[in-house]
Order: structure tokens, then C-alpha cells, then sequence
């Protein structure tokens, strides 16, 4: 019996070394670029919940950074909340101090979870309408700091009114941050 092996065998272990090798570069190249930041158009801005916007509504957002891109990407929900959830979002901010529009749309009645990511934090600060506010505090997992978008105050310190549709803006003047985003519905 012969030790060498057959073309058709030696054939058959190079497509499997091709194919292992294709699955280990489709797993951790887009990983590594996103964990990087050279995703400049890496953008979707469908909430998780499509019945409940248009496209017209989440147009896709440009690159502003060359290293590190700002970016929104639709993802799983994050936080745990008994409101419904019409979209959650990891929104990657340059920190290069200049607001961001992500093209998120919050409607009156509706309430903003939002949380650092990826072992970022810095001073991030965010805008809808008339209503901003800022943060800079990383928390830990599932932890989140919460507004309350409703068109009168009820008592409650996360409640801001808050009576038209508008886009949601982010700025980061200090580091390049990940934020997680959830928009859910009073």
C-alpha cells in the first residue's frame, strides 16, 4: 500500500484548507475593522422593529472621520425594559467635538436608553429638538442613562418635554466612544 496520497485526496485537503482558511478571514476581518473604526459606511439604520418606520425616515449616514468613522448600526436589544422597542442602535462618535446626526427619528412619547460600549466612555453629549443633554460616566452592563421624550413633565427628573419629531444628534468632544442606543415607546 502506498503512503502518498492520491491527487484526488491532495485535492480534497486543499479545499478544505482554502475553505477553513476563507471562514477565518470572514469572521474576524469585519471584527477587526469595526473594532478599529474602518467601517466608514457601515451604516443601517432599520430599527429592530421595522413595522414601525419608513426608510424614508433612517437615510443612510456619511463618513466624517478617516480613522475612526462615526457610524450607526442596527443591533439586538440591549436593556432590559417592559417598553415596546422600535429600534436599538450602536452609534460609534468621533471625538472630534462636532455633532452627529444620526438619523435616528424620536417621536413625542418616546424614551431614549442609552449606555457606553465596548469599554469606551467620554464626555458625549446628545440632542433632539430643543431637548440635549450630556454624560460622560461609562456604567456598567445594562446599565443606562434614560429620557423620557413626553410632550408634559409627570415629576419624574428623566421626564423633558418634548412635542415634535426630530433626529437624534451625538457629539463626543473627548475620545472616540461606543454608545448603545434604545428608542422605546411610552
Amino acid at each position: 500500500m502506498s503512503s502518498e496520497w492520491t491527487r484526488s485526496e491532495r485535492l480534497a485537503v486543499y479545499s478544505l484548507l482554502v475553505a477553513l482558511i476563507g471562514v477565518i478571514v470572514a469572521l474576524f476581518i469585519p471584527e477587526l475593522r469595526a473594532r478599529l473604526g474602518l467601517n466608514p459606511e457601515r451604516v443601517s439604520l432599520s430599527p429592530s422593529n421595522a413595522s414601525t418606520s419608513s426608510s424614508s425616515e433612517n437615510p443612510p449616514t456619511k463618513s466624517v472621520a478617516p480613522l475612526f468613522a462615526f457610524a450607526v448600526s442596527n443591533t439586538p436589544e440591549h436593556f432590559l425594559s417592559t417598553l415596546d422597542l422600535l429600534g436599538a442602535y450602536e452609534i460609534a462618535i468621533p471625538g472630534d467635538s462636532k455633532w452627529h446626526d444620526t438619523s435616528v427619528v424620536i417621536h413625542p412619547n418616546n424614551q431614549l436608553q442609552i449606555g457606553f460600549m465596548r469599554g469606551t466612555e467620554g464626555n458625549v453629549a446628545i440632542r433632539v429638538g430643543d431637548f440635549s443633554d450630556a454624560f460622560n460616566q461609562a456604567q456598567p452592563d445594562n446599565v443606562y442613562y434614560e429620557y423620557n421624550l413626553v410632550p408634559q413633565i409627570r415629576n419624574n427628573r428623566f421626564d423633558h418635554v418634548f412635542n415634535t419629531p426630530s433626529t437624534l444628534k451625538v457629539r463626543s468632544s473627548q475620545n472616540n466612544v461606543f454608545i448603545r442606543v434604545e428608542v422605546r415607546q411610552w
